[in-house]
């Protein structure tokens, strides 16, 4: 199974600190990782971690910084054969701080005029095409190369780039940011009726994608035989949850790529990133397979547990329901779930995406 990561590869300083910052205070810090980041990179970093052949296709500076992602990448088996470096543009840099009280992070981007991919001549032909927002061109690009692979799209904003992109992955890995922003809907969790709100209106924009939402600490929504599903966190304590929607993200395309169903894929990228927030950092929180099959195995299914064999040829994710009548929401969590059920809208059949002139 080969997977192109297209996207964002980034420099991430991240710290630990007792409390938010108070403007005008003076603050010494003691604890500070540097390594990659970015979520091409996170990407393709947990999926070569967990045995996948992956591919990064992003653009760093021709930097010290630079240097060090894309040594990162080899030494963990990422292929980095379209890996670009810029020699007008440095590398992107994040400083990330992480609040030791709660484990929330805020990030701070060093934005530059950003170089984009230029090479998207890619010599492979992949299994599965995984993006952010970041790289429109080049992922548009690679939709109209390879139209029979599922592409995968992370959406943390609703720009004109970002929406254009949605109407043509098959599946759509967003933020409760970006959904909130797309569809107006005001989230409360105490009314799961504004979650059923707020998916029938991203599925009534993107009808021919798959959808999944995470919600923080709140888990990931998404849709199953007819029901928008709700699927609650680990509730672990967080020290770090600063990587854990990458994380989640790229744990469920591994999911999709062994050929799991709909339901497993969202158990194991939610014991992923689940799992991930008990540690610092982003690369050095991505869990080892064998821990996530572990826990999936004493919560879920005792008889399964094994590392599925990767193959080129995989059995497909089930389709979602053409009508979503008598909706429900629902704790995939529990044996028991409380259930609230809700009309949603009959999704319509979508369009190919455009074509794009080649810039390599």
């Amino acid at each position: 199974m080969k997977v192109l990561c297209i996207g964002l590869a980034a420099y991430n300083i991240t710290s630990r600190v007792d409390s938010f910052p108070v403007e005008g205070n003076k603050y010494k810090i003691h604890e500070k990782l540097e390594n990659g980041g970015g979520f091409a990179y996170d990407a393709a970093y947990l999926l070569a971690n967990w045995g996948v052949e992956s591919y990064i296709s992003a653009i760093v500076g021709s930097d010290e910084y630079g240097n060090r992602i894309r040594k990162e990448l080899e030494q963990n088996n990422v292929k980095t054969d379209f890996l670009e470096t810029s020699y007008d543009r440095p590398t992107s840099v994040a400083l990330v701080l992480v609040n030791k009280s709660n484990g929330m992070s805020t990030s701070f981007d060093l934005t530059y005029e950003k170089a984009h991919i230029k090479k998207e001549l890619w010599s492979i032909e992949p299994d599965y095409i995984l993006g952010d927002n970041s790289e429109y061109h080049a992922f548009i690009t690679a939709i109209n190369r390879f139209p029979s692979k599922d592409s995968f799209v992370y959406a943390d904003k609703n720009d004109l780039e970002t929406k254009e992109i949605c109407k043509y992955a098959k599946y759509i890995l967003g933020s409760l940011d970006f959904a909130t922003a797309e569809t107006k809907v005001t989230v409360d969790f105490n009314n799961p009726s504004t979650l059923v709100e707020l998916y029938n209106k991203l599925l009534n924009r993107y009808p021919r994608s798959k959808i999944v939402i995470t919600l923080g600490t709140h888990g990931a929504l998404y849709s199953k035989d007819g029901k928008v599903c709700l699927m609650r966190g680990l509730g672990l304590t967080a020290a770090d949850a600063s990587g854990s929607s990458n994380i989640f993200r790229a744990a469920f395309v591994y999911g999709v790529g062994v050929g799991y169903d709909l339901e497993k894929c969202m158990q194991i990228a939610n014991i992923a990133a689940g799992l991930s927030v008990e540690k610092f950092g982003n690369k050095t929180s991505i869990p080892p397979l064998n821990e996530v099959l572990a826990y999936y195995t004493k919560k879920f299914a005792p008889q399964e547990y094994a590392v599925p064999e990767i193959s080129e040829s995989t059995e497909e994710v089930g389709e979602e329901p053409e009508s979503l009548e008598d909706t429900q929401v629902q704790s995939v969590e529990t044996q028991n779930p409380q259930q609230l059920t809700q009309s949603v809208n009959s999704a319509n059949p979508g369009v190919n995406p455009p074509a794009i002139q080649n810039n390599g």
